[in-house]
């Protein structure tokens, strides 16, 4: 991943924390990979506004299945298939 702003992982981890339930609990670790592919997900998705990117990724995981939160952060972490 390639940071487009030396404060984008910083600021994704807040909107992370503001907006999904959850996030704060998670080990550092594995809250630099989860955010690590939140900005990856923004990045590829063209958007530039964090915060409504962040809103939409915390209710679906995938637009098709609304995956809630903690079912997504479940699989960023790798605890289900």
């Amino acid at each position: 991943m390639t940071g487009r702003h030396p404060l984008d992982r910083s600021a994704a981890f807040t909107a992370l924390l503001e907006f999904c339930p959850g996030f704060g609990k998670t080990e550092a670790r594995e809250a630099g990979r989860i955010v690590t592919r939140f900005l990856d997900g923004l990045y590829s998705s063209g958007g530039t506004d964090m915060a409504a990117y962040a809103r939409s990724w915390a209710m679906t995981a995938d637009p098709m299945t609304a995956v809630r939160t903690d079912a997504l952060l479940e699989r960023l972490r790798g605890e289900r298939p």
